[in-house]
């Protein structure tokens, strides 16, 4: 199942079409589905199946039709009473499933509110989880739960603790670099948020991380050896300075300071954009540098004195 989730969504919520298209066309949906019918016993591997649902269905209108609204209303039902788990492992593997329905289709948040009451106080253990991929995990969950429902006061106090707790696990030098990845890649899923994503606006999602010195922290991953680390720190800063000319004007900054920085960013930031642009006339500055010659000495003519 986790196999299935990484080749339909990539890093940072990118979804690749190729292989969601070629699951559905193999039946693989609904085999999910009567897999979770029959999995009633094993509730992680149950959380964990409609975990994949939406990973597979994200952002494809395809394979998004093939699911009825019965079908999806039977799974908020399931996503309910796992919520509601002694385990926090599936408790936060439910919540993985709830918030990529959420993030997916406005409707799905529609279906959902019906069938569950959402309430970022239910995630408050799981955030002082002394596991870290939980306590992340439950950090954008309740990110993307108050973005959608909470006035904006709250929504900030929520969205500010909940950015703290991805700040501090990558910017821990005790930490390891291997479990680093997946707060990086939250971020960089945070970064996909439009303004206005929730029934409140919340604007600046992408400035409040640079804002908070966020990016400074995903920076200094690029100097990581752990090459999944540092290529998912390039791919969340392309996001999350794509269209933020003082994110762009930081990074460049610390790219003049640290040059191997820029072999890193041009690795991952393939897509055209203007900040692949700066990139590039920045590398190119670095290490092409002009060759200046001396002026060429003009020769006076001299005059010619007429003979008498």
């Amino acid at each position: 199942l986790y196999c299935i989730q990484q080749l339909c969504l990539l890093p940072t919520f990118r979804p690749c079409r190729i292989n969601q298209t070629i699951f559905q066309k193999a039946n693989g949906i609904n085999q999910i589905l009567a897999f979770i019918r029959r999995s009633n016993k094993d509730r992680l591997l149950q959380a964990k199946a409609i975990t994949t649902i939406a990973y597979v269905i994200f952002d494809h209108k395809e394979n998004k039709e093939i699911l009825t609204t019965v079908e999806v209303k039977q799974l908020f039902i399931r996503i309910a009473s796992l919520l509601n788990a002694a385990d926090e492992n599936i408790r936060i593997e439910a919540g993985a499933g709830l918030v990529t329905f959420i993030c997916n289709d406005i409707n799905y948040y529609t279906l959902c509110s019906e069938e569950l009451s959402l309430d970022p106080e239910h995630f408050q253990e799981l955030l002082t989880s002394e596991n870290i991929p939980v306590r992340c995990n439950a950090a954008f969950q309740v990110m993307i739960i108050v973005i959608r429902l909470i006035n904006d006061r709250t929504a900030a106090e929520w969205i500010g603790r909940a950015l703290m707790i991805l700040f501090r696990v990558i910017s821990n030098k005790r930490i390891d670099d291997e479990e680093k990845i997946l707060p990086t890649d939250i971020i960089g899923r945070l970064a996909h948020i439009p303004t206005g994503f929730g029934l409140h606006k919340h604007s600046g999602v992408c400035e409040a991380i640079i804002a908070s010195d966020g990016l400074e922290h995903l920076i200094s991953l690029l100097n990581s050896l752990n090459i999944l680390l540092h290529g998912n720190a390039a791919v969340t800063i392309d996001c999350l300075v794509q269209h933020s000319s003082e994110g762009q004007r930081r990074l460049l900054k610390q790219c003049r300071i640290h040059t191997h920085y820029l072999n890193v960013l041009q690795m991952y930031t393939c897509r055209p954009s203007a900040l692949r642009t700066r990139i590039d006339e920045l590398y190119s500055s670095i290490h092409n540098e002009q060759v200046y010659f001396p002026p060429i000495r003009t020769t006076r003519q001299r005059r010619s004195v007429p003979t008498t």
